[in-house]
């Protein structure tokens, strides 16, 4: 999906989201590019909602989720190789 952000933190706005992809009751991981406080406190009430930074993304997070929403910026990220 095509990068966001939310102008002040409110959960109201972040359910809101989720409700347009039909995902508000669904165990939800969000892939962003960077930190982003309003993203992260707009969601931090929801049980079933987790925010994750690209680079730290892993494959339990993945299997654990029932639906992945990724910020189209995280996108390079994931498809960097890891530095050996």
């Amino acid at each position: 999906m095509e990068d966001f952000t939310f102008e002040t933190p409110k959960t109201k706005n972040f359910v809101e989201l989720l409700k347009n992809f039909s995902m508000e009751s669904m165990k939800t991981l969000v892939v962003v590019p960077e930190n982003d406080a309003n993203v992260y406190l707009s969601s931090r009430n929801l049980r079933k909602v987790k925010i994750m930074r690209a680079s730290d993304l892993n494959t339990y997070e993945i299997l654990d989720a029932n639906r992945l929403l990724i910020m189209e910026s995280s996108v390079k990220d994931i498809e960097k190789e890891p530095a050996s």
